[in-house]
């Protein structure tokens, strides 16, 4: 009786560890005829310092799109409609004080800012249509109007960048390739190289460690969980007539990192994604043949969530 009752604790001892050990395959799903809403709260903090001079920048934003999804065509591409819902943006420091809300786009101030009111204006009117191949990755980004010919030149030199199809279809299939490529265990990482476009050639690259963490309990659903965490970062400057400055080193660190993914394996969705990152370091400007000296401490971040209609 004692060597039976041995036997059946093994076997359940050995159940549950293969239950830990199983493998989950976290698959994006572009259901036909669907529809989700995105919501993201993003800030940008940056103190910059030059030659001893103080530059301060914070940047606040809350965006809600909705997304809807259409047909599979007969070559396999799939076309989904995006159309933002609101948009409200603030902007504060050294510059001045700039605030934009959707609801009431023509409300303006006097801050030097006021520069970047057509385009906020334009991206809150303005339908996308991302367009997925057979393998659920974006092959193009379409727009129903060409936001930047429209924009005063000041302005096309400073977002040129990041209104680029290109650059916009890179991004999107940035954000897609979070998840793992195979089958997970908990406990398997993967690491990504990602990059974030700034505008007027300002790109920062990032090498990303993603870990996942299993199930996890979330406002009574399961989810998967991934853990992301930032481990360094590369700054590049492309001279841009917009700039005074041009960049001769840089040499950035992360000071703090933290993020982390739910994902919804029944509808295919990341449900929620949290991401905060501090850098900062020194950085070596030009101008007019003389090195400018400078401190960076910038800390980004930003919290997505998605409802699945």
């Amino acid at each position: 009786m004692k060597k039976s009752s041995i036997v059946s604790l093994l076997v359940v001892v050995v159940s549950a560890a293969h239950g830990l050990c199983q493998e989950v395959h976290l698959e994006r799903k572009l259901p036909e005829g669907g529809s989700y809403t995105t919501e993201i709260t993003g800030g940008i903090d940056q103190t910059l310092t030059i030659v001893g001079m103080e530059t301060t920048t914070n940047v606040q934003t809350h965006t809600v799109s909705t997304s809807h999804i259409g047909s599979r065509a007969n070559d396999g591409t799939l076309r989904v409609k995006e159309k933002v819902d609101s948009l409200q943006i603030n902007m504060g420091g050294t510059a001045g004080d700039y605030s934009f809300d959707s609801a009431n786009p023509a409300e303006s101030g006097s801050s030097p800012l006021e520069m970047f009111r057509p385009i906020h204006t334009m991206l809150a009117e303005r339908a996308t249509t991302v367009v997925y191949g057979e393998d659920n990755l974006v092959q193009a980004i379409e727009s129903d109007e060409n936001v930047l010919a429209s924009l005063p030149v000041q302005v096309q030199a400073l977002v040129k960048d990041q209104l680029d199809p290109a650059t916009l279809k890179e991004a999107a299939n940035q954000a897609l390739a979070a998840l793992p490529d195979e089958p997970v265990r908990k406990g398997a990482s993967w690491e990504r190289t990602e990059s974030a476009n700034f505008g007027a050639g300002q790109v920062m690259t990032f090498e990303v460690t993603y870990t996942y963490q299993g199930t996890v309990q979330h406002e009574g659903k399961t989810f998967d969980r991934i853990n992301q965490k930032v481990g360094s970062v590369d700054f590049t400057l492309e001279d841009n007539p917009a700039l005074p400055l041009t960049l001769k080193d840089a040499k950035l660190k992360i000071a703090a990192s933290q993020g982390f993914i739910l994902f919804d394996r029944k509808v295919g969705q990341i449900v929620k994604s949290s991401q905060k990152t501090r850098i900062a370091g020194g950085i070596t400007f030009e101008a007019n043949g003389m090195e400018l000296p400078s401190k960076l401490d910038l800390t980004i971040n930003s919290v997505t969530n998605v409802k699945v209609n």
